[in-house]
């Protein structure tokens, strides 16, 4: 056979360009997908301000009884706190607990300015901790109505 019989067959040319337009809108879908995962979606309290500015406005202050094994909370801040999230350091590594109003009815209008919260644990978890880190938790709206956002930026550390 010579080479000028030999017929070179490849892909058409529409299969080509339909294979083309489906990769550039697979890549497509993936760069948006990626760059709406990576836009958070902004909270706001006190009309337009960004919650996280708020959180600079919080100053909690804490203190922890072994004797009666009650953790006690007061509200400095200008902002009204809506629960605490408590970390509880052992030696065996870590617990966390979230004080809001649905674990507690005492925190039904949350920590407002000036405010003292008191709460008595019946766990011994508490009683091993050799440290104990707070995070005020606010509430603020989004697009999505109200949301909670924990100000990690501005905990309160107990150590035991």
């Amino acid at each position: 056979m010579k080479r000028s019989e030999i017929k070179k067959r490849g892909i058409s040319p529409m299969i080509a360009t339909v294979l083309l337009i489906a990769m550039v809108v697979v890549m497509a879908m993936v760069i948006f997908l990626w760059f709406r995962n990576m836009a958070k979606e902004e909270i706001t309290k006190f009309g337009d301000e960004n919650i996280e500015l708020v959180c600079e406005d919080v100053l909690i202050e804490a203190s922890y009884n072994s004797q009666t094994n009650s953790l006690t909370i007061l509200n400095n801040g200008n902002v009204p706190v809506y629960g605490i999230k408590v970390s509880i350091y052992t030696e065996s590594g870590n617990d966390e607990i979230t004080l809001d109003k649905s674990s507690d009815s005492n925190l039904e209008g949350g920590i407002n300015q000036g405010g003292i919260y008191t709460k008595s644990f019946s766990d011994s978890v508490i009683k091993e901790a050799t440290k104990i880190t707070l995070y005020p938790i606010l509430l603020g709206n989004s697009n999505d109505g109200v949301r909670v956002f924990t100000c990690s930026n501005k905990e309160q550390e107990i150590k035991i």
